[in-house]
């Protein structure tokens, strides 16, 4: 009884587990914006921060919000981007620890 016990117990862990990193990493699906800015944010947990850190080179803009002095992370920070002119073509949700954009070039006034 108690190998059994044992043996389905660490199964139904092992599925949880996998289960938590698929659901995951659905939500670090990258999101593109109509001004073509394409973002992705989040950090939370070890699957979060790992695809985050996976996803770095695709981005040439990387925000990681953190307190100066103690490095403690903050979370629910909007992130607005604006255009030349200062009209929003970026309004993202609440992000958790960091949010990585890839920006086209701004034009040269």
């Amino acid at each position: 009884m108690g190998k059994r016990w044992l043996i389905g117990t660490l199964a139904a862990l092992m599925m949880a587990v996998s289960l938590g990193s698929v659901f995951a990493q659905d939500d670090l699906e990258p999101q593109t914006t109509a001004g073509g800015i394409r973002w992705v944010s989040g950090g939370i947990g070890f699957d979060e921060i790992h695809a985050l850190k996976k996803a770095e080179s695709e981005y040439n803009l990387r925000l990681l919000f953190a307190v100066q002095g103690s490095g403690a992370y903050l979370a629910d920070i909007v992130v607005i981007v604006q255009d030349h002119q200062g009209q929003p073509v970026l309004e993202a949700p609440p992000a958790a620890r960091g949010c990585w954009l890839r920006c086209p070039p701004a034009p040269i006034p």
